[in-house]
């Protein structure tokens, strides 16, 4: 009778909306995945701004006639101070990406795992809901039987 009471705790918990440790782990899981995507979605031009990085340099300094004056004078100045240090950090930058998108994929499937195991207490507690509900009609019946018999010794 203790588990059955157990499980009406679990129902009236889950019916008011109280969370199971897995189902907050579950929406945990959720939340850094949904942060993850969502900072690794800004990051999706950084080819392209990498190669428009080396398309400029090519124009600008290693053909330095397509540019003329102060504009070619500056760029070739700045760019071949900073150009190795743009690379590196581009270099690193994807690295992080590679990093953070394993601990995505870490993510997901802490993720998947909490899902199954809400579900899983979700399907024990539809059974052990049934069970109880029928150790009820049996206690309701017994009850019904044993009055029943008691009026009839009575009579």
């Amino acid at each position: 009778m203790a588990s059955l009471l157990e499980r009406l705790k679990y129902m009236i918990e889950d019916i008011f909306g109280k969370k199971t440790y897995a189902e907050s782990q579950r929406d945990k899981y959720k939340k850094v995945i949904s942060g993850l995507e969502k900072q690794l979605g800004k990051t999706e031009n950084l080819g392209d701004v990498m190669e428009q990085l080396a398309t400029d340099y090519n124009t600008m300094e290693v053909n330095p006639d397509s540019a003329k004056g102060k504009l070619s004078t500056t760029f070739v100045t700045k760019e071949s101070e900073n150009r190795k240090a743009v690379e590196q950090l581009g270099t690193d930058f994807n690295g992080v990406i590679a990093e953070v998108q394993s601990k995505l994929e870490f993510a997901r499937g802490e993720y998947s795992y909490w899902c199954d195991e809400a579900k899983r207490e979700d399907d024990e507690m539809k059974i052990y809901q049934q069970q109880y509900y029928e150790e009820e009609e049996r206690l309701r019946k017994e009850a019904a039987e044993e009055e029943a018999k008691r009026k009839k010794e009575k009579s």
